[in-house]
Formats: structure tokens, sequence, C-alpha cells
């Protein structure tokens, strides 16, 4: 059989890939992946900041574009105005070495400034875009910080589970391909979140447990606004330019 396989395989390609578009799975995309950042490599390019590359340090995951956001920190902690990732384990950051929230990796991501001169705001996240699984009804991980879960642009409302357990139901996306983005809703520097253990569960939310999510993201949306508006005059007076709402948290509440 196989023999016969290899001879249709060279001699009509065109049949080969008829076959392999029937077969179960093919082109449907594929699941998350490394949703609890275990498959981190540290590959240091500085032997103080770390500076890792995001597809060695968070295979998988994407990130905002704003400041620093091009390179995942790792030991040392950043320091100046704009937003930052840094992986965390055993020894990173060497102010807190040991505190991630389980396995050996953990992800951090703080929001800041847009430029390093501390102009504009930019929101940052982690996000991929995957199939969630069929049975899926509730989106679960650990979390400290204040943080907001969107499911293709949509807030996902979620429920503390005690500790920095939270969960949120998904029902309606079972089965679809669909963007998971993790905000960091905080209006301050230096004040990161962390994830981990983050899984899709056949398992539904109950109802009593508190909500956090929605609110979250929707005060941060006002408060940027509120922010921006009380700005304005005064920047005006110095001729420079007015902060704007991110573009990319924009997106996400609509």
């Amino acid at each position: 059989m196989a023999q016969r396989f290899n001879r249709i395989r060279n001699g009509c390609p065109g049949i080969v890939l008829l076959v392999a578009l029937c077969l179960p799975g093919y082109g449907r995309g594929q699941g998350f992946l490394n949703l609890d950042f275990e498959r981190a490599r540290v590959v240091s390019n500085d032997p103080d900041f770390g500076y890792l590359d995001w597809a060695l340090a968070a295979p998988g995951w994407d990130h905002d574009q704003g400041g620093d956001a091009g390179i995942v920190y790792y030991g040392q902690e950043h320091l100046g105005l704009t937003g930052y990732h840094l992986l965390m384990d055993s020894t990173s950051p060497r102010y807190a070495p040991g505190t991630q929230l389980a396995g050996a990796y953990s992800m951090a991501f703080s929001s800041g400034h847009a430029t390093f001169d501390g102009q504009g705001w930019t929101v940052a996240y982690l996000a991929q875009t995957g199939v969630v699984p069929a049975d899926a009804q509730s989106i679960r991980l650990l979390a400290t910080g204040s943080f907001a879960v969107f499911l293709d642009g949509a807030p996902i409302a979620m429920h503390s589970q005690g500790g920095n357990a939270y969960a949120g139901s998904i029902a309606g996306y079972a089965g679809a391909m669909a963007e998971l983005r993790i905000a960091n809703t905080s209006l301050q520097i230096h004040d990161p979140v962390v994830v981990d253990n983050i899984r899709f569960s056949p398992e539904a939310v109950p109802e009593t447990s508190n909500r956090i999510g929605i609110p979250a993201g929707l005060a941060l949306l006002l408060a940027l606004r509120r922010r921006a508006a009380w700005r304005r005059p005064r920047i005006r007076e110095r001729g420079c330019r007015g902060s704007r709402i991110p573009a990319s948290f924009a997106t996400m509440a609509r």
C-alpha cells in the first residue's frame, strides 16, 4: 500500500493534495499554543536585561507594539516610562526570583507610555489566534494585577475562583477560530499583570463567582478618554500633541 501511494505521489502530486484536503482536521487551523509558557527558551542577548527574542521566550504569542515591546526582558525589570514584557522563572526578575505563578515560567507585562519621553499611552497585551476546543465552556487562568480578557475583540467577564485563579464563560466560541487577547488595564507604569496556566475547559463557570473583566475593560476605556481630555488643553499650550486613546484598546472594546 505504501509503495502504491509513493507511485501516486511521485506521478500525480495533484491527487496527493486532493487526498490531503479530505483528511480529518486538514485546513481547520491550529489550536492555541504554549498557554502555560513552558515552551520558553532563555537565550539572552544581554547579560543584564536579558533581551530575549519573542520567538524563543514566548513561542505562539503576539503582543502590542509600543515602547520596548519588541523584546522580552529577563532578569532585570525595565526601568523606563514605556511598557514592557518580562519572562519570570526561578531567577527572573532578580528582585523577586521564583515568584512565577506556576510551573517553570510565567509572563509579566506592564502598560506604559507610547514613547520614551512620556507621550501617549500603550495598553500592553498578549494575544494569539487559534481554534477554541469544540467542548469548551470556559477559559481559565492564573493571574495577578489589573487585566481584561477578550475573544475576537469581545470582552469576557472573568470570575474569581479564589486566590489567583479566574474563569470566564466562552460557550459561544466553542469550535470557532478566535483571537485570544489578555490586556493590562492599569493606568500606572510599572504595574504589571502576571499570567499563567491559561486553558479552555469543558466546565461551566458558576454564576455566583465574583466578576471582573468587562467592568475593568470599560473602566480603562473611560479613564483613557478622561485622561486625554484632561491633558489636551495643557499640552496644546505648550504646542505639543495630545495623547490619544490607543487604537489597540479601541479595537478590543468594540
